[in-house]
């Protein structure tokens, strides 16, 4: 994931399969613009028993997941 940036003939040959846009600010990332927008899953687990939830990431240019804030997450009309 350190490697210089460029596309290579994986990213194209997926685009060409499915159909999906690359993101030209993501060259690294061969799947498509909506790949960037992830989760995590979260289990805590207690005497109480188990707890799971979500947490939504978005993959950064150097492609390491960044945790969204709760105000990230608040759309406006």
């Amino acid at each position: 994931m350190s490697s210089s940036p460029r596309v290579t003939g994986g990213a194209a040959e997926f685009q060409r399969n499915y159909g999906v846009p690359l993101d030209p600010d993501y060259p690294n990332m061969l799947y498509g613009i909506d790949a960037k927008r992830s989760l995590i899953a979260k289990a805590v687990v207690s005497r109480d028993g188990i707890r799971t939830s979500f947490l939504p990431v978005l993959i950064d240019r150097q492609l390491r997941p960044e945790i969204l804030q709760a105000s990230a997450l608040i759309v406006t009309s």
